[in-house]
């Protein structure tokens, strides 16, 4: 092999030499920094489970106040999903909940003697609940459809289209003898703890990641509730300034929970107590109670059924049960179904063509 040949061949086996020791130094980099990520990230959770250690529980008692400040956000949300104008009765005394009361719209003549006709049947049914100390405000949802809801502090809704197809006052004390019964029965609380709770973790776990400067290796849902990681020990008592890290919170709180009842509903165990606690009011305050079963037979011929509930067949068998057996010894007087008055017939939208 002559020199020159030589030189060259020299020349690629060192270079060759230079290129695998600089390929190999180069994973040796990369091997290094995976590692460090891996200790930080795992670091990163441990300091996330052990925050979340002080998150309030799953199942834990929610204080009234803050009871009240959601359910009237709930309230609100909701309403404003479908878009659609709701009236209240004016009271002086209602709770300041997170909504401005401007946004809460008080109507007088006769859409409020509506809402006092309401609310006057709805208030003698809580008095005798299990939860009377509540300040109960009821409310009336102009929309179509036949729907009534509950939220937690004593708030129950019921729209125009259900008012629409009630036939009698009796009918309308089983509707929101069964939303009270939500409320008493704390349903809406349950799910708003574990939302508060579940949201709290993931706050948390975010939290970590981004005081330990590796956020962006954090998962999107995790971070986007790092911000309200120092909230949740604050009292939601009304009083968070509407900009306030606290108020964002309970924006996303109430988003969470009216997601949640609006795919799940409060499950079938929670209907059935509903509907049993409806029975048991309209027993105690002389209402006939087969009246309910007989508005749960009109929605179902209306083919305008409650989304989320037990089927008709079963809460029918359920609410017949309940008169043979456990509140057999206490029909004697329940027997009231009065008209209702033709003043608040009148003030009903008529059903639109089809429904």
């Amino acid at each position: 092999m002559n020199r020159s040949v030589l030189m060259v061949v020299v020349a690629l086996m060192s270079g060759c030499a230079t290129l695998k020791s600089a390929a190999g130094g180069d994973l040796k980099g990369a091997a290094a920094n995976a590692q460090k990520m891996a200790a930080a990230i795992a670091a990163a959770n441990k300091q996330g489970d052990e925050d979340a250690k002080k998150c309030p529980k799953e199942d834990g008692i929610i204080p009234i106040q803050e009871e009240k400040e959601i359910g009237g956000s709930v309230v609100v949300g909701l309403t404003q999903t479908v878009k659609a104008p709701y009236f209240v009765e004016g009271n002086p005394d209602l709770p300041d909940i997170s909504t401005k009361p401007s946004e809460v719209q008080v109507k007088m003549g006769g859409k409020n003697d509506l809402t006092a006709y309401v609310a006057k049947l709805g208030k003698s049914l809580a008095s005798a609940s299990a939860r009377p100390e509540l300040p109960w405000v009821f409310a009336v949802l102009e929309h179509p459809d036949v729907n009534a809801f509950s939220a937690p502090g004593g708030y129950v809704v019921v729209t125009t289209g259900l008012l629409a197809r009630v036939k009698n006052e009796a009918q309308l004390a089983g509707i929101l003898g069964h939303e009270i019964g939500h409320v008493v029965n704390r349903d809406t609380v349950k799910t708003y703890a574990s939302v508060k709770h579940n949201i709290c973790v993931v706050a948390m776990k975010g939290a970590a990641f981004i005081k330990a400067g590796i956020g962006d290796s954090a998962p999107a849902e995790v971070r986007k509730y790092a911000d309200l990681s120092g909230e949740f020990d604050k009292p939601v008592d009304g009083t968070a300034n509407p900009d306030s890290g606290l108020s964002k919170l309970i924006n996303t709180l109430t988003d969470g929970v009216i997601d949640f009842k609006q795919k799940f509903g409060s499950g079938k165990e929670a209907e059935f107590a509903a509907d049993k606690a409806a029975l048991e009011l309209m027993i105690s305050t002389g209402y006939e109670p087969t009246e309910f079963d007989s508005f749960l037979q009109i929605v179902e011929q209306s083919r305008q059924g409650f989304p989320n509930h037990p089927s008709n067949v079963d809460r029918l068998k359920a609410l017949t049960a309940l008169r043979n057996g456990e509140f057999q010894p206490f029909l004697a007087g329940a027997t009231n179904k009065p008209e209702l008055p033709e003043n608040i017939k009148a003030l009903i939208p008529a059903l639109p063509a089809g429904k």
